[in-house]
């Protein structure tokens, strides 16, 4: 199975490595700085009276840094992932600057009490404890408080969001539709398939491309009502690269070919498309089985799926209106 088990495509991670994974991650300064010398900060952005620091810029880069530094050798790739990544945290930082100084208007505060039942709650989805939360987020290179931060952190952006889209958010029927339809594309993209193909002359002069056009037509309707595709083959091919071709997922093929295949069901047979010169018919005699869990057995899940995108779409809105009435400089 390419894509795993049936509901793979809609199961919530771990809800303890999405915590990890956020780019919200912090971690503490593993040296304190000796106090004999004052220390110069570096502003890396200006978020309305606050300032970003570039020591905590890199205080949150510091799991990624080593990721990095493991991954990509020492030269320009390695200072351009830096870079990279400097640049996407440091935006997610000032995203954080608004959505904290919007909450403290709001009067929306999170407590020591909501921070722990969060940690029991991921703990009881995982099905481990909240001492082993906390291990799992040590092994990751987080302190303990790091990680409750980070969690505070989360429960602020779901605070404000229940607090300014209660009501708001709207999930139809055509939405669940259309974001299945999204998943199955997706998912027949990686999917193996066989396919069989007519090369065909496209001719060289005008009368000829006319006619060769209209024969490429005819023929791809002949197979599209039933007949043999392999005996059109014999019958009309101009290449000896006619034939059955290797098992491939769409995603590796040449675009022309990944889009005359992708919506036809196994046995059906595309229309004629140009390529490299020639006419060429498309016919998909295999395709691994999809794992997609049935619609209506998927149905609640897909539902989740769309209203967290439409909550996403919502936050970044709402984000976006809060820089241009904030004076955000960034100093990178």
């Amino acid at each position: 199975m390419i894509l795993g088990q049936k509901n793979a495509l809609f199961r919530r991670p771990p809800a303890a490595l999405l915590m990890l994974c956020l780019l919200g991650l912090q971690l503490p300064l593993s040296m304190s700085q000796p106090a004999q010398a004052a220390i110069v900060e570096r502003v890396v952005a200006i978020v309305g009276q606050d300032a970003i620091l570039l020591s905590d810029l890199k205080e949150r880069a510091l799991p990624y840094m080593l990721r990095i530094i493991s991954s990509v050798p020492e030269g320009p790739a390695r200072a351009a992932n830096v870079s990279q990544l400097y640049k996407m945290l440091l935006d997610t930082m000032i995203d954080e600057q608004l959505e904290t100084a919007a909450a403290r208007s709001a009067g929306v505060e999170i407590s020591d009490e909501q921070v722990n039942a969060a940690i029991e709650q991921t703990a009881a989805q995982n099905g481990i404890s909240s001492n082993e939360i906390l291990v799992e987020a040590k092994r990751s290179g987080l302190s303990v408080k790091a990680y409750r931060e980070e969690l505070r952190r989360q429960l602020i952006q779901r605070s404000m969001m229940e607090l300014r889209l209660r009501g708001r958010i709207n999930v139809v029927e055509n939405d669940l539709r259309s974001s299945y339809r999204q998943l199955s594309l997706e998912e027949r993209l990686r999917l193996e398939q066989r396919t069989l193909i007519l090369y065909m002359s496209s001719g060289n002069t005008e009368d000829e491309r006319a006619a060769q056009r209209k024969l490429a037509f005819e023929v791809a309707r002949r197979a599209q009502q039933g007949e043999d595709l392999r005996s059109l083959i014999n019958t009309y091919s101009n290449s000896s690269n006619s034939g059955l071709r290797p098992a491939l997922p769409p995603i590796q093929e040449p675009k022309e070919i990944q889009r005359a295949t992708m919506a036809l069901e196994v046995g059906e047979t595309a229309d004629p498309i140009q390529y490299k010169g020639n006419w060429i018919i498309l016919q998909v005699i295999e395709r691994n089985p999809s794992q997609l869990p049935a619609y209506a057995e998927a149905r609640a899940q897909i539902h989740e799926r769309v209203y967290m995108e439409k909550i996403a779409a919502a936050r970044k809105h709402w984000l976006d209106g809060l820089r241009r009435r904030t004076n955000v400089e960034i100093r990178l």
